[in-house]
């Protein structure tokens, strides 16, 4: 007979280790860097292996300071410009 008890058996598979430049990855570019690079899959795994937490608030902290260094304004302007030039 079947086991149809509400425990499943769990996978003694391994997860990859997440590559060292995974973390200034997706602190320089979040989301959409590290999806592109790795995979959703990967991403958001590695993510949590990492430290969710952790990794949100240094991404946070570098946007603070590229606000405050004017770096991220500049950008902003500079594709506002490219976005009107064509």
């Amino acid at each position: 007979m079947h086991n149809t008890g509400a425990l499943r058996a769990y996978s003694t598979h391994r997860i990859k280790s997440p590559p060292p430049e995974f973390e200034a990855m997706f602190i320089e570019g979040g989301w959409p860097r590290v999806n592109n690079m790795y995979g959703k899959r990967c991403a958001n795994r590695w993510f949590v292996a990492l430290g969710a937490d952790r990794l949100r608030a240094a991404r946070k902290d570098r946007a603070k300071a590229a606000d405050a260094s004017g770096h991220a304004a500049n950008r902003r302007c500079l594709m506002r410009s490219e976005m009107a030039n064509g």
